[in-house]
């Protein structure tokens, strides 16, 4: 269990008591800010596996409550404290702590907004895509690890079958990444052949063309 501090025992909620007695209550959505006065960092988040992500919000007319986040279409984002928010609660819920649900309300559009297309904003920590998501996301044009090709050539040796041609074994070994390597010897057979050098070759690649309908940074 993650979580921010929850400092219920400190907190006057009798301001809170006197709007619901004043029948403010009646109103299903109030503007509010992320965050209570005092918090820093992740203070104003509680995040309980399999449950609701709590946060605390301060509506515009002063209150601390605390809200479930909304997830538009399983999209999970965790808001910062001092953005803005809008809290909904079903009429007498006021008062329940984690009963209102906070809709939290991005400050600007990005800059590649357009009639178009749609842009997901991602934090610099990154995007998971799918629960328990592990593997990184590659794009078109970047680099991939295709392996390694070594060459390795053996000394010349007369050719039995065949007197006056010279036999040279070249040893050709292809490691993929992280597999198995795979061994070809190729033999050279000729008059007065010799070979020299050897080595190894990085192979080079890049991802191929991805589609138009989804781009990344």
């Amino acid at each position: 269990m993650t979580h921010g501090t929850r400092p219920f025992g400190g907190l006057d909620f009798a301001p809170l008591r006197e709007m619901i007695d004043d029948g403010a209550e009646a109103a299903p959505v109030r503007r509010a800010r992320i965050g209570w006065e005092g918090e820093t960092g992740t203070d104003h988040l509680s995040i309980t596996p399999g449950r609701d992500v709590d946060v605390h919000v301060t509506t515009a007319a002063g209150f601390p409550l605390t809200a479930r986040l909304f997830a538009p279409a399983g999209v999970w984002a965790l808001p910062p404290i001092g953005d803005e928010c809008l809290v909904v609660a079903e009429s007498g819920d006021w008062g329940a702590p984690g009963a209102p649900v906070c809709l939290w309300k991005h400050r600007l559009p990005p800059a590649h907004l357009s009639t178009t297309n749609a842009v997901l904003e991602v934090p610099s920590g990154g995007l998971l895509v799918g629960d328990g998501a592990t593997k990184a996301a590659a794009r078109t044009d970047d680099p991939i690890l295709p392996g390694e090709l070594v060459f390795v050539p053996s000394a010349p040796v007369p050719n039995s079958p065949a007197p006056g041609l010279t036999t040279v074994p070249v040893v050709i070994t292809y490691t993929p990444p992280g597999g198995t390597p795979t061994v070809l010897t190729l033999v050279v057979v000729g008059i007065g052949i010799a070979i020299s050098g050897g080595g190894s070759i990085t192979l080079g690649g890049k991802v191929g063309p991805g589609s138009e309908k989804v781009r990344i940074e």
